[in-house]
Order: structure tokens, then sequence, then C-alpha cells
């Protein structure tokens, strides 16, 4: 009997990498009122927000390490709604969700910070298909770093003597073994 919330997760996802599991799965697992195997159905979970879908969906999902520039253009719809929420609750003072995450300015300077130095991401974002281009499941902070870093200009960037922001990073890409997207709508 697995017992830690680690050997919990892996126990339902064995194939999974670590890594998306730690930055993904390992965090929420572990708040108040969340815990491990998440209710099937979701319920009142907020394991909903998280996951969007139940467990035995996501087992059928394999990753893989996809090297991508990471622009706007690279993502879905909504996910574009999402970095521009963060980027006016954050950088124009919005008030939306985003303004409720009292880390979340610290989380995107930090990376940033990160940027200057490494012209990478310290970590790869975990992200799957939608519909119309890449939802990031876990890394919304570093995605908005990343844009924000990019828009600079290499002008900018050589005038302030940081490095130049990479023209790919890499991310963990989840793919349905059936093809099925997360949001086919």
């Amino acid at each position: 009997m697995p017992n830690s919330t680690l050997e919990k997760i892996k126990a339902n996802l064995p194939e999974w990498p670590d890594d998306v599991i730690d930055q993904w799965l390992l965090p929420h697992s572990e708040r108040e009122g969340f815990g491990w195997p998440p209710s099937s159905p979701f319920n009142r979970s907020e394991w909903r927000y998280v996951m969007c879908r139940p467990v035995v969906w996501w087992q059928a999902v394999t990753w893989t390490k996809l090297q991508t520039a990471l622009e706007p253009d690279d993502l879905s719809a909504e996910q574009l709604r999402t970095v521009n929420g963060m980027i006016g609750a954050y950088f124009k003072g919005d008030y939306n969700a985003y303004r409720m995450i009292a880390t979340g300015p610290k989380r995107v300077f930090g990376v940033l910070e990160f940027l200057r130095a490494n012209g990478d991401l310290p970590r790869m974002p975990v992200a799957v298909m939608d519909n119309d281009g890449l939802h990031i499941v876990d890394g919304n902070h570093r995605v908005v770093a990343w844009i924000i870093y990019g828009a600079l200009g290499t002008e900018v960037l050589a005038e302030k003597c940081w490095l130049p922001r990479a023209a790919a990073t890499t991310i963990w890409l989840g793919t349905h073994a059936t093809g099925e997207l997360l949001d086919p709508a």
C-alpha cells in the first residue's frame, strides 16, 4: 500500500514522468480539501478546476518533451485569455480573478529574473492540446514571464546586458491515446 502522496499518485498514473506529477498534481494533492485520489465524479471537489477530466481519462495520456517557441499564437484562445488576464492583474492593475493570487506577481518576477540570468525557463511547463492550441495545465506564471520577456526585444535586453531569451523552450506535452482533446468544444 502506498504510504506517500507521490506513491499514491504513481499508483494511479504509473507511466507519468515524476516531474509532471511533482510540479502539477503533488502540490494540489497536499492542499487542504484535496488529497489523492480525486473523487470520481469530481462533484464539488476543487480537483475539477485542476484536472478538468477524471483520473481515468488522464491514465490514457502520455507525456513527451516538445521544443516550442511558446508564443501567443501557439496557445489556445482560452489559454491566451488566462495569460492576458494575468498580465492585466500583475502589470496593469486590472481587477480580475488573477489579482486574488497573492503570490502571482512574485512568481512571475522570479521567473523573469531567472530568464534574465539564464535565457530559458527554470522548469518545463506542462501542457495538453485544446482544439485551437496549447492549454497549460501547470506553469502559467512561467508562460507569462516567457511571453513578457520575449516582448522586451533583443535591443532592450542587450541594452540592459540581460541574456537574450532562447528561441524555443521545452515543455511537457500530454497526448491522449485516442487523440481526444482536453476540451474539444
